[in-house]
């Protein structure tokens, strides 16, 4: 009896822990990306109008134009 009340708490903490394992992996992921990236790219020039594509910590991924060519770039 004990059993079955306890369960679906018990599959719901599992869940949980499930998704912020992958939620983890996904942040893994990106700081790696912004480090490959980093290497190859530089930040984009001052008063560029940037788009951000997404940030990680304090670095963003942007998007910007260089004689009417996007280009991306590191803000650090």
């Amino acid at each position: 009896m004990t059993c079955s009340i306890i369960y679906p708490f018990v599959m719901d903490e599992l869940a949980r822990k499930e998704q912020v394992a992958r939620d983890n992996g996904f942040l893994d992921g990106i700081q790696h990306t912004v480090k490959a990236l980093s290497k190859r790219f530089d930040e984009p020039p001052k008063g560029a109008d940037v788009e951000v594509i997404y940030s990680i910590k304090t670095t963003d991924v942007v998007v910007f134009k260089v004689d009417g060519i996007d280009t991306i770039g590191i803000v650090p």
